[in-house]
């Protein structure tokens, strides 16, 4: 995203990807599979008692129906294991977590997965993909940047869209709009990063084109690490 012209086809898989993945349960019981391997189908909910054992089952099955879990007979016993698609996420994760601990210090004590999901969480809130790529090529006014994001926008118009969201934005230190006289919209170091992890799930969403992403538009909500936070029994990584 960081080098391309701005494409409201590719930006609006991104932005359904993001959604994808900030789905409620997925990054905590993806990295469970991808850190520990199969799970048991009649032990899926040992990992996750924070989730309750029907939550738990709702998580894997729809995982399933999106293409990121699969079933395999692990000892003549049927267990739950990552697919190729969701082992491919490992860079995407990474880039995810980096931008974290550079960019929330809140986070610094947090495990990585609760890393991850933050910054999921971020770019999930409505119209934050869209923005950063209407300003990933430098500095544009807010005219410009309703312009780009107009084929990204479908129950709002883009300029309420933008009206909304640039002062949102500019709360969470990603973009700037010190220059209000010109009305220029430029990336601060923090949003300039953010399209680092946002081209790895570009990439991703490319190469696995066949998951199925939802339509919903997400709320803007706050990020909720104890939603997501790991058992205290088990050793996860503090990466």
């Amino acid at each position: 995203m960081t080098t391309m012209t701005f494409d409201a086809e590719r930006v609006e898989r991104t932005d359904k990807a993001v959604a994808l993945l900030a789905a409620p349960g997925t990054t905590r019981i993806l990295n469970e599979l991808l850190d520990f391997g199969p799970l048991l189908r009649h032990q899926q909910g040992s990992p996750f008692p924070e989730f309750g054992s029907r939550r738990v089952q709702y998580y894997f099955t729809s995982l399933r129906q999106r293409g990121l879990v699969e079933v395999q007979l692990v000892d003549d016993l049927p267990a739950f294991v990552a697919s190729e698609a969701a082992v491919d996420l490992g860079d995407v994760y990474d880039a995810l977590n980096s931008w974290a601990k550079a960019h929330l210090p809140h986070t610094a004590e947090l495990p990585y997965v609760a890393r991850v999901h933050e910054t999921l969480m971020l770019l999930g809130e409505p119209f934050t993909v869209p923005i950063l790529a209407a300003l990933a090529n430098g500095p544009v006014c807010s005219e410009i940047v309703e312009l780009l994001i107009r084929p990204c926008v479908h129950s709002v118009t883009a300029r309420a869209a933008v009206a909304e969201h640039l002062p949102r934005l500019a709360t969470r230190g990603l973009i700037d709009r010190a220059d209000q006289d010109l009305d220029t919209i430029t990336l601060t170091e923090a949003g300039r990063a953010l399209l680092t992890p946002l081209a790895a799930i570009d990439s991703w969403g490319a190469e696995h084109a066949h998951i199925p992403v939802g339509e919903q538009r997400r709320a803007v909500i706050p990020a909720m690490a104890h939603a997501i936070l790991p058992s205290p029994a088990r050793q996860w990584r503090t990466r």
